[in-house]
């Protein structure tokens, strides 16, 4: 049975759901969500502020 971690799986969820963007604030703690978007084609739109990534995912 292949293993997968969870940012992967969450990933998969998201591709499921139909989500095309993801808005985030960098970190290491998630490089295996962006692993997964990657290999999902979930595009990536990052941001240096938490409260500009809220406004700019409300604003889509």
């Amino acid at each position: 049975m292949a293993e997968i971690d969870g940012g992967h799986l969450f990933a998969k969820a998201l591709k499921k759901e139909g989500v095309e963007y993801i808005f985030t604030l960098n970190g290491g703690h998630i490089y295996n969500l962006y692993e997964g978007c990657a290999d999902e084609g979930i595009k990536i739109v990052d941001f240096r502020h938490e409260q500009v990534a809220a406004h700019a995912a409300e604003g889509w």
